[in-house]
Formats: C-alpha cells, structure tokens, sequence
C-alpha cells in the first residue's frame, strides 16, 4: 500500500477593511476547504463590539448576526484618530507589515487600495515576494 502524503495546504492572507455580512460566509466556506490554511485581517471593527455610527446611512450599525464564526481572523490595531472606510486615513494599521512578513503566505487577497494599511500591504506584499 502507497502512502499518499497529502500535499501542504496554501497559506492564504485575507485584509479586509472590516467584518462584511457579504464577506463572512465565503470567509467561512474558503477557510473549510481541505487545502487551504485561512487568515482574515481586519483594519478596525466597524459594528462588531459596540454600536458604529455608519455615515452613509447616518445611524449607528451593530451586527446581530455572526459574522466572525468558522474562519480565522484577527483585528489589527488602527491607529486612526477616525477610524473609517471611507477615507485614505481612516485605516492605519501598520502591524499589516509584520503581519504579512512573518506570515509567509502563499498569497494575499486584498479588498481594496484606498487606505494607508492596504498600501502598507501592498507594500509588504512585493517586499517579502507574496504574490497578491
């Protein structure tokens, strides 16, 4: 009998702004997949822990559904005096950089280029050869 050793699971990074209820399900159903070895970013925690005023919308948004359940996902610390979606300095998460250095993903999946952090993936990404 052969010994079939199972080929490594691909290392994947995920940054993404905040927890999306469009997001999550997919996040959970990528991270179930036998050969992949999921990691989600977050740059701030929009309506996760505590009500967020959403200025689109003009009133707060606390998610009640659960949107962080299946996959694994760390939220990064932003140092925006302003933490928002909306605008380039609104996500200032330079512990993306270590992040995705140390990591040594197979790929880095980014939603979005308009905030410093995605920039400092971006960055981060061509640095350390992770393709993206």
């Amino acid at each position: 009998m052969e010994n079939k050793i199972p080929p490594p699971k691909r290392r994947v990074a995920v940054l993404t702004s905040h927890p999306i209820e469009q997001q999550g399900p997919f996040f959970k159903v990528l991270a179930a997949e036998p050969d992949v070895d999921l990691q989600v970013f977050f740059a701030w925690d929009f309506g996760v822990h505590r009500p967020t005023l959403d200025p689109d919308f003009g009133i707060p948004i606390q998610w009640d559904i659960p949107l962080l359940d299946g996959y694994r996902h760390r939220f990064l610390r932003n140092l925006s005096p302003r933490p928002t979606s909306a605008r380039f300095w609104g996500e200032i998460n330079p512990g993306i950089v270590a992040a995705i250095w140390k990591g040594r993903y197979d790929a880095l999946v980014m939603y979005g280029w308009s905030s410093v952090t995605a920039w400092l993936a971006f960055l981060a990404a061509l640095a350390s050869g992770t393709p993206f």
